[in-house]
C-alpha cells in the first residue's frame, strides 16, 4: 500500500512540475529546501546544489531531489514546506492528489460538450509550452504538426480526453486562457444548469460531426430544397460570404431536433449531391449513433493516401449555449481552412517494410511480425481514395510533366516493350518517365494492368498523386490497395476496374503468395528504387514468384526498374562493379544495359542540382563526466556477468564473455546482442542463470544506447532515454530490482545533466544558425542513427535559444515498422510531418533512413548526415533530398570516426558506377545478354530469396526470457497464411492479457490486448489476443521464443525463418473441431 501511495504521489508531483515551476518564485526556494532537508527527504548535498544554482532552476532541482530519493513522507513534507504566501498552490496540488474519478468524469464530459468553444479559444502551442507533461513527446509532436491553431487545439482535446490523468493538468492550463472557458468548466451548479437543463439541439456530442458538415457545406446549394419559410431562405441568399450563410443556417437549425434529417433530404434533391458524399454519410449516421470527441478507430497501417483531416473547424456553440457562435472576428463560422483528404490506405506492413539501421535495434515487443497499427478518424471515407486535400493538390500542381527530350530518351526502351532498368539522377523526373511508359503501354494494350511498387510508406502518396494528375486527362482509372480495402473489396475487383494501381511491395507480395491475385494478370510492373532487389528484400521475393511463373510457361509482366544509382556492391574495380550491376539486371530479368541519357545531356544538366558537399570533423569532449559514470556502471555489470559465468562454468557449455569493442559504439551493440543470443542457445537447463545473464545483457545494451544519445545530444536526453526504457520493464525479480537499485544509487543523479550539449550538437546548432541566417526560408533534413536520437534531437533544436528566432519547429520522421513506444510513427503522423515540412511550418526534420530515398521536397536545400555511416547508394540518395538549387550536403562527424574515410571510399565507388555505365554503352548487345543469362543460371546466383530450409518434427517453444516451456509447433495454426495462433488448451494457464483501451483492427482481425508471460519475474511479451470469428484467440510472434528440439536450439526473428514449417490452417482446425463437437 505504501509503495502504491508513493507512486501516486510521485506521479502527482511529476504532473504538476510545470505548474509548480511557474507558480513558485525563486525567493521561496531556500526556505522550502531548508524545510525539506530538516525533514530528511533531501540530502545536504541536494540542499547545497539548490542554493548555488540559478534562480530559474531552483524549483526544478527541488522536485528532482525529492523524486531521486522518494523518502517516506516526501510528498507531505513538500506540501508542509510551501509557505503561507503560496497557500493556493498548496491547496491545488493537495486537492488534485485526492480528486475523485467522478470529478474527472464530470470535467471530461463538459470538455466533450463544449469542445467547439474550447478549440476556438485556446492556443495549444502555448499550453504545451508551459505544461508539456499534459502529453508525451510523440503526442506533443502530433499536436504541433497540425497547420492551424484550431487543428492543434482539436487534436489536443482528442488526446486529453483519452488520457484521463491529463485532464486535471489540462484544466489547470486553461486557467491561463480566456476567462470564458473556465466558466464552462468549473462548478457543479454550472454543470447541472448547462447539461441537465440545456435545450440546445446543436450543443451535444454530435459537435464533431457538425463541425465537419459546416466545413464542407455551401447553403446556396440546398436552400431551395429546405423546409424553412421563404423569408429565412431569402435572408440566407442575401448574405455575401459562405461563412455568414452557414452561420445563419445553423442558427435557424439550433432549436430543430430534426435539422439533420431536413438537411439530408435537401442534399439528396440537389444537382450537386455527389459533391457532398461525405456529408450525406455523416448525416445518415446521426440517426443511429453519436460521434464523441474521443471516437477514433484503430485500423491496419495505411501505406497510401495523405493523412486524413483531423482538424476541427466550423461554428462553435455560443457562450450562452444556445447555438453556433460567430467566428473570432465576428463574421461567421471559421472558413474552410483545409481540404478533404483521400481515404487512408491500409497496407499490411511487414518487418521488411523499412530498412532498419544498425542503431535502430529496439523492436516493438508485442507486435506480430507483419503487422503495424495506425490511428485515423472514425468517419474517414475508406472508399474514396481520389478525394485530394489542399496539400495534395499543391503537390500535384507542381507535378505537371514537361516535354523533355531526355525523359523521352529514358522511356524509349520500355515503350518498345523491353524489360529495363532506368538510371537517372535524383530530381530528373524518373516518376514522369514511368508515367510516359505507362501511358504508351495502356494505349497499345486494351487489357493492360499496371502496378507501380514503392518500398517505403511515405512514397505511396507522392507517387499516387503524380500518376493521378498526369493520367487524369487520359481517362485512366487509377487506384491503390491497402489492408483495410483488401478486407472490404476483393482484389480482383480493384484490378478489374483500374488500369493502374499504386501499392507497396508488401501488398503485392502478400496477395501473390495468398493466390488472391495472379501475376499473369499484370502486364507492366514498375520497381521504384529497384537497387533494393539485390538485398533480401520483398522486391527479391516478388521476382522469385516471377521466375517461378516464367519457368512454368505462364505469362509474366514487363519489368521496369527505376533508380538513381545501381550501386557498386563494394567493388574494388570496374570489373567487380560491372558484375554487380549485371547481377542486379539478372535478378530483374533485364538483358539490355541500364538505360541512361546519352543524346540529351545538355538538357539533362539543367535539371541536375549538383549543390555543394562538405565534411565537418568535430573534436570529442575529452572529459565527459556523464559518459564516464555510465561506463563505470557497464563495467560493474560486465564484472558480475563474468563472475556468474565463472561460478557456474559447469552448466554454461563453455560460454565466455569476451567483448573488446568500445563502449557507446555500434560494434559494442552488435557484440552484446551476439552474446545475448549465445546465452539463450548454450545455457539450456540453468533457467535462473540464463534469465539473470539475459537481463544484465539487456541493461548493457540500454546503457550503450544511452551513451550514443549522450554522444549526439545532451546528458539529460540520455537520462530520459534510460528512464523510458526502465519504465517498460514490468518484471518482478531480484536481478531487475538489483539493476534498478544499482542505477538509482549511482553517481548519475549527482551529475549535472543540464550541462550544454555534445560537441556534435553544438556544431549542428552553429551550422543551422549560420544557414538560416543567410536563408531564413530554408528546409533541412538531418539524418541520424536511431529513432531515439531523432526524437530527442528535434526537441533539442526547438529548445536552443540561439535558434528560436528562426521558428524551426523541428520534427522527427521515423518508420512505421515499430510501435509508438519504440519511436515509430503511423502513416498519418509521417504524412503530417512531411506536410508541415513542405509548407514551411516545420523547417527541420530529424530522420532515420525512412527519408533516404524518393522523398521529393523542392525547397529542401540543406542535408546533414549526423555522425553516421553511409554507402555510396545512400550518399547519392541523401544528396538527392536537397532538391533546391544551390543545395548543400554536410557530413558532420567526430574527427576520430571512420565516416570521413567512408565518404572518400563512397566517392570512388560512385566513379566506378559511372565508369561501368560508360563501358556498357559500348558493349556488344548480344554478348551483354549472354553474360546476364549466364549470371541467372549460376548456382551462386539462383533467383530466389534466402529461404529457410524447414526442419521436420515437433519443436518446443520456450519463453525467450524465463525459458519456461510454452507450447509446441504442433499446436500452432495459421490464420490467413500469416498470423500464428496457439490452439493448445494448456497454453491458457501460462499467459496474461493486458487489454487495450480500444479495439485495434488489422487484416479483418480485432486485436484486444497484448499477450505476455504470466510469471511475475518475467512478463515477456509474446503476442496479441485477437477476436476471430467471434471468439478470442492468441497469436504469437516467433521472435519472442526459443525453438528447441532435443539438444538443438534456434532463435528465428520471423516465422518464415523458424525451423518448423507451420502449414495447418486455423479455419480447417475450427471446422474439424466444430464437427467433433457436433458428433459428441
Amino acid at each position: 500500500m505504501d509503495d502504491e501511495r508513493r507512486n501516486n504521489e510521485k506521479q502527482t508531483l511529476l504532473n504538476f512540475k510545470p505548474y509548480l515551476i511557474s507558480r513558485i518564485e525563486p525567493h521561496y526556494c531556500e526556505g522550502i529546501a531548508h524545510s525539506l532537508k530538516q525533514d530528511g527527504v533531501i540530502e545536504e548535498s541536494d540542499y547545497d546544489t539548490i542554493i548555488r544554482c540559478e534562480d530559474n532552476n531552483k524549483v526544478d532541482l527541488i522536485i528532482c531531489s525529492l523524486l531521486k530519493h522518494l523518502k517516506t513522507g516526501f510528498f507531505r513534507s513538500f506540501l508542509n514546506s510551501i509557505p503561507e504566501g503560496l497557500s493556493e498552490v498548496k491547496a491545488y496540488v493537495e486537492g488534485s492528489n485526492i480528486s475523485t474519478n467522478q470529478h474527472i468524469a464530470e470535467l471530461k464530459y463538459i470538455i466533450e460538450v463544449y469542445c467547439c468553444v474550447i478549440v476556438r479559444k485556446i492556443k495549444a502551442k502555448d499550453i504545451l509550452l508551459h505544461f508539456p507533461d499534459i502529453l508525451d513527446d510523440i503526442s506533443r509532436q502530433e499536436v504541433l504538426s497540425r497547420k492551424t491553431d484550431i487543428g492543434q487545439a482539436s487534436r489536443l482535446l482528442q488526446l486529453v480526453v483519452k488520457r484521463e490523468k491529463s485532464i486535471p493538468l489540462f484544466i489547470e492550463a486553461l486557467k491561463d486562457e480566456p476567462e470564458q472557458i473556465m466558466q464552462f468548466l468549473e462548478g457543479n451548479e454550472l454543470l447541472k444548469k448547462v447539461i441537465m437543463e440545456d435545450e440546445t439541439i446543436l450543443c451535444n456530442k454530435n459537435s464533431y460531426n457538425l463541425l465537419k458538415i459546416v466545413e464542407s457545406l455551401e447553403p446556396n446549394d440546398v436552400v431551395d430544397f429546405l423546409e424553412i419559410d421563404d423569408e429565412k431562405k431569402n435572408s440566407i441568399r442575401a448574405l455575401s460570404s459562405r461563412e455568414e450563410r452557414v452561420d445563419l443556417l445553423f442558427k435557424i437549425f439550433a432549436c430543430d431536433s430534426e435539422w439533420h434529417k431536413k438537411l439530408l433530404t435537401a442534399l439528396k434533391q440537389t444537382d450537386c449531391q455527389t459533391d457532398y458524399c461525405s456529408v450525406v454519410g455523416l448525416l445518415e449516421s446521426m440517426d443511429s449513433s453519436k460521434v464523441e470527441i474521443e471516437e477514433i478507430e484503430v485500423v491496419t497501417e495505411n501505406e497510401h493516401g495523405p493523412a486524413p483531416n483531423m482538424d476541427v473547424k466550423g461554428p462553435a456553440p455560443n457562450m450562452d449555449g444556445k447555438g453556433p457562435a460567430p467566428n473570432m472576428d465576428g463574421k461567421g463560422p471559421a472558413p474552410n481552412m483545409d481540404g478533404k483528404g483521400p481515404a487512408p490506405n491500409m497496407d499490411i506492413v511487414t518487418e521488411e517494410s523499412e530498412a532498419v539501421t544498425e542503431g535502430e535495434k529496439h523492436p516493438a515487443p508485442n507486435m506480430e511480425e507483419n503487422i503495424e497499427l495506425n490511428i485515423v478518424d472514425a468517419d474517414t471515407d475508406l472508399n474514396e481514395p481520389n478525394n485530394l486535400s489542399n496539400e495534395d493538390n499543391e503537390i500535384i500542381e507542381t507535378a505537371e510533366m514537361k516535354d523533355l527530350k531526355f525523359q523521352f530518351e529514358l522511356a524509349k526502351p520500355a515503350v518498345e516493350g523491353n524489360n529495363c532498368v532506368i538510371v537517372s539522377e535524383t530530381g530528373t523526373g524518373k516518376t514522369f518517365v514511368a508515367v510516359r511508359i505507362c501511358r504508351e503501354h495502356i494505349s497499345k494494350n486494351s487489357d493492360a494492368k499496371v502496378v507501380f511498387l514503392v518500398h517505403k510508406v511515405p512514397l505511396v502518396t507522392q507517387q499516387f498523386n503524380v500518376f493521378k494528375k498526369n493520367l487524369k486527362l487520359d481517362g485512366v482509372a487509377i487506384d491503390s490497395l491497402w489492408g483495410e480495402k483488401l478486407v472490404k473489396t476483393p482484389v480482383a475487383e480493384v484490378m478489374k476496374e483500374n488500369k493502374v494501381v499504386i501499392m507497396t511491395h508488401d501488398v503485392l507480395k502478400n496477395i501473390l503468395r495468398s493466390k488472391a491475385f495472379q501475376l499473369e494478370e499484370i502486364s507492366l510492373l514498375f520497381f521504384d528504387e529497384c537497387h533494393n532487389t539485390m538485398k533480401n528484400h520483398p522486391y527479391r521475393a516478388i521476382m522469385e514468384i516471377y521466375f517461378d511463373e516464367k519457368q512454368k510457361g505462364s505469362q509474366v509482366p514487363q519489368i521496369v526498374g527505376l533508380t538513381a544509382t545501381p550501386g557498386s556492391g563494394n567493388a574494388r574495380g570496374t570489373s567487380e562493379a560491372c558484375r554487380h550491376i549485371k547481377t542486379l539486371l539478372a535478378y530483374l530479368d533485364v538483358v539490355i544495359p541500364p538505360v541512361t541519357v546519352t543524346e540529351n545531356m545538355e538538357e539533362l544538366a539543367q535539371y541536375v542540382s549538383e549543390g555543394s558537399f562538405e565534411t565537418v570533423p568535430v573534436k570529442r569532449n575529452p572529459k565527459d563526466k556523464f559518459a564516464a559514470i555510465l561506463i563505470k556502471l557497464m563495467m560493474e555489470i560486465e564484472g558480475q556477468i563474468k563472475d556468474n559465468l565463472e561460478k557456474n562454468e559447469n552448466c554454461t557449455n563453455g560460454l565466455q564473455y569476451k567483448i573488446n569493442a568500445a563502449y557507446g559504439s555500434q560494434a559494442y551493440e552488435g557484440s552484446i546482442v551476439g552474446f545475448g543470443k549465445e546465452v539463450l542457445l548454450k545455457i539450456k537447463h540453468a533457467k535462473m542463470l540464463r534469465m539473470d545473464l539475459t537481463l544484465r545483457t539487456d541493461y548493457l545494451r540500454m546503457y550503450n544506447d544511452a551513451l550514443l544519445v549522450n554522444d549526439h545530444l545532451r546528458p539529460s536526453n540520455a537520462v530520459d532515454f534510460i528512464d523510458e526504457e526502465m519504465n517498460k520493464d514490468c518484471s518482478e525479480n531480484l536481478t531487475t530490482k538489483f539493476l534498478k537499485e544499482l542505477y538509482n544509487n549511482s553517481e548519475i543523479h549527482n551529475c549535472d545533466v543540464t550541462m550544454q550539449g555534445s560537441p556534435l550538437l553544438i556544431e549542428l546548432t552553429r551550422l543551422l544558425h549560420h544557414h538560416f541566417t543567410m536563408k531564413p526560408d530554408s528546409r533541412c533534413i538531418v539524418f541520424v542513427k536511431t529513432r531515439a536520437i531523432a526524437m530527442h534531437l528535434a526537441n533539442c533544436l526547438n529548445q536552443a535559444p540561439q535558434l528560436s528566432r528562426f521558428n524551426l519547429n523541428a520534427t522527427y520522421l521515423t518508420g512505421s515498422g515499430v510501435s509508438k513506444l519504440e519511436g515509430g510513427l503511423t502513416k498519418n503522423q509521417q504524412d503530417s510531418c512531411l506536410s508541415s515540412f513542405r509548407k514551411g511550418d516545420s523547417k527541420v526534420i530529424a530522420s532515420t533512413t525512412i527519408a533516404d530515398e524518393g522523398i521529393d521536397i523542392k525547397a529542401c536545400n540543406l542535408v546533414v548526415t549526423y555522425n553516421r555511416a553511409t554507402n555510396e547508394i545512400t550518399e547519392v540518395q541523401r544528396k538527392g533530398r536537397g532538391r533546391a538549387r544551390d543545395s548543400q550536403m554536410v557530413v558532420l562527424c567526430y574527427e576520430d570516426s571512420k565516416f570521413l574515410t567512408d565518404h572518400k571510399l563512397n566517392k570512388k565507388r560512385q566513379e566506378l558506377v559511372k565508369q561501368s555505365l560508360e563501358i556498357f554503352k559500348n558493349e556488344d548487345k548480344e554478348n551483354f545478354m549472354k553474360q546476364v543469362r549466364k549470371l541467372q543460371s549460376e548456382e551462386a546466383l539462383k533467383l530466389s530469396t534466402v529461404t529457410r530450409q524447414h526442419v521436420g518434427g515437433v519443436w518446443n517453444l520456450l519463453c525467450k526470457k524465463c525459458g519456461e516451456y510454452v507450447t509446441s509447433s504442433e499446436n500452432i495454426c495459421k490464420i490467413k497464411d500469416a498470423h500464428h495462433v496457439v490452439v493448445d488448451v494448456e497454453f491458457h494457464g501460462k499467459f496474461e492479457v493486458i487489454p487495450y483501451d480500444e479495439v485495434k483492427m488489422f487484416d479483418e482481425l480485432q486485436a484486444v490486448g497484448d499477450v505476455r508471460c504470466k510469471k511475475p519475474e518475467c512478463r515477456r511479451p509474446w503476442g496479441r489476443e485477437i477476436i476471430y470469428k467471434e471468439r478470442k484467440h492468441q497469436i504469437i510472434s516467433a521472435k519472442n521464443f526459443i525453438f528447441e528440439k532435443g539438444e538443438k536450439r534456434e532463435l528465428p526473428k520471423k516465422w518464415c525463418l523458424a525451423p518448423p514449417k507451420v502449414e495447418k490452417s486455423f479455419d480447417d482446425y475450427l471446422f474439424d473441431h466444430s464437427s467433433d463437437e457436433a458428433e459428441s
